[in-house]
């Protein structure tokens, strides 16, 4: 009769696959997301944890509800429970802020996108021939509200301050 497996502590497991990484960070070395977070599998059943958020368990116990375990190095890697502190989604995203990391998500870079920059500047240019919003949104399958806030210069801003920047007149 074979012995059943026999899992390793959590702690063994997380420590076994890691690397030295810069300013100190203990770096995960198994599978991380796309995003660049670790993940283990296997320490409960049909559930993967986050590396930082297990470190940071094993070192200082249980996350409290709804309290996001964040990294002061910006590792999203690093496991070094000295780069790690509590933080709610609010201050988490604050962080994230003050540290210059937000994301660039304005015109086409949007997930949600539905004109690239090029169609935006052709709406600008149809609009100023005087053709009408609706007629607009149907060229370019968008509302007529979406037009409407492209005119009014209430969306795609950064396109009216690059091109107030080409011709050299002031942004406010």
């Amino acid at each position: 009769m074979t012995k059943p497996y026999k899992r390793k502590p959590a702690k063994q497991r997380l420590f076994a696959k890691v690397k030295n990484g810069p300013s100190g960070c203990i770096e995960w070395a198994g599978h991380k997301t796309p995003n660049g977070y670790g993940v283990i599998g296997g320490l409960d059943v049909y559930k993967k944890v986050s590396t930082h958020r297990l470190s940071y368990e094993i070192h200082f116990g249980p996350v409290p509800k709804g309290m996001h375990v964040c990294h002061k190095c910006d590792n999203r890697a690093c496991i070094n429970p000295d780069h790690l502190f509590l933080g709610s989604a609010s201050e988490n995203m604050q962080d994230m802020y003050r540290k210059g990391r937000q994301p660039n998500f304005k015109g086409e870079r949007h997930p949600g996108a539905k004109l690239s920059e090029a169609d935006v500047l052709r709406i600008k240019e149809l609009l100023a021939t005087g053709i009408v919003n609706r007629r607009i949104a149907e060229m370019f399958k968008v509302s007529p509200t979406t037009i409407c806030t492209i005119n009014t210069g209430r969306k795609w801003t950064h396109l009216q301050q690059a091109n107030a920047r080409a011709q050299g007149k002031a942004v406010s």
